[in-house]
C-alpha cells in the first residue's frame, strides 16, 4: 500500500510541477531533483497511515476466525463478533474467556 500511495503521489507531484513550471524551467532538472527528494522524503510520512489502511482492508477482507483468537486475553463481546449464546456469527463455538474471581470483602 505504502508504494502505490507514493508512486501515485509521485505522479501526481511530477504532473502539477511540469504544467506549473513549463514556461519558466529551461531544463526538466530541478523537476528531476524535486521528484527524487519527494519519493525519498514521503514514504517514512505516510507509512503508519498506509499500514493501518492496508491492516483495515485486509481484516476486510478476511476477518479473524474464532479459532485465531485467544479467547483468554480478548473478551468477545468486546469484538463484537460473538451473539449471547457464545456462538460466533458462522456457527462455530467458542470458549468463553475466564473471569477473575471476585472475593467479598
Amino acid at each position: 500500500m505504502n508504494t502505490i500511495m507514493t508512486f501515485g503521489s509521485l505522479l501526481a507531484f511530477i504532473a502539477v510541477a511540469s504544467v506549473a513550471f513549463w514556461d519558466r524551467v529551461d531544463s526538466p532538472l530541478p523537476i528531476v531533483i524535486a521528484a527524487v527528494v519527494f519519493a525519498v522524503v514521503v514514504p517514512p510520512i505516510i507509512d503508519p497511515f498506509t499500514r493501518t489502511l492496508w491492516t483495515g482492508v485486509d481484516i476486510a477482507m478476511r476477518p479473524l476466525e474464532p479459532h485465531e483468537v485467544d479467547w483468554t486475553v480478548v473478551d468477545p463481546a468486546a469484538v463484537g463478533t460473538s451473539r449471547h449464546d457464545g456462538s460466533s456469527p458462522n456457527g462455530n463455538r467458542f470458549p468463553p474467556p475466564e473471569r477473575p474471581e471476585q472475593t467479598d470483602r
